[in-house]
């Protein structure tokens, strides 16, 4: 949001300038020059409201989401605690962040089929996670694999106990994060871990 406003407070002055520049060729009589200006200023437009649109239509994109349906909604209500917790608004603003990322994160485990009530669960967790914080698409993370022996975050993925993440759904252990010291990477991963460890010490 911040670079947006910064990129069009440019191009404002941009504008700006060349529309004085125009009004002073003109004050001095200097017609030929004061319509090239003026040519300037429109192709720069046409070219801005292209660049403009393209940025949009990637965001669009970047933004789909997969719709949540009435037996994803029973899930998270027999389920997850958390969900439970939440008012009617925050409840859809839940179910619009599982969307989004259940729309661009994938799972794999290579022993069985995924099923839909893990792939919720993954996208929960992650949910949970990072509530106290804006939505966040999980990065560069496109996968979740399933590894019951550890925990770890690898370039594009992150390898992880598919039946750590449904205890701590269904037993209410999981809480979102408060800290912001380190880097929402390393968080997940530190709470993955910590979710693995409880199962395996239980």
């Amino acid at each position: 949001m911040k670079n947006s406003t910064k990129t069009l407070l440019y191009w404002t002055f941009f504008f700006l300038a060349l529309l004085i520049g125009i009004y002073s060729l003109l004050s001095f009589e200097y017609i030929l020059a004061a319509k090239l200006t003026g040519v300037i200023i429109v192709l720069t437009f046409i070219i801005a409201l292209k660049i403009w649109t393209t940025n949009s239509k990637i965001k669009n994109l970047k933004l789909k989401k997969t719709p949540l349906n009435l037996n994803h909604r029973y899930w998270l209500k027999e389920h997850c605690f958390f969900y439970q917790t939440l008012n009617s608004t925050d409840k859809i603003i839940f179910e619009d962040r599982i969307g989004l990322l259940l729309s661009k994160v994938g799972v794999v485990d290579t022993h069985k089929e995924v099923k839909a009530d893990t792939f919720l669960a993954i996208m929960a967790y992650c949910t949970i996670t990072f509530w106290n914080q804006p939505f966040w698409d999980l990065g560069r993370i496109s996968t979740f694999i399933n590894n019951d022996l550890q925990t770890f975050l690898n370039d594009t993925s992150i390898e992880c106990s598919f039946s750590s993440i449904s205890k701590a759904i269904s037993n209410s252990v999981l809480s979102p994060m408060e800290s912001d010291q380190s880097s929402q990477l390393d968080e997940l991963q530190l709470v993955l871990i910590h979710s693995f460890k409880q199962e395996n010490n239980a």
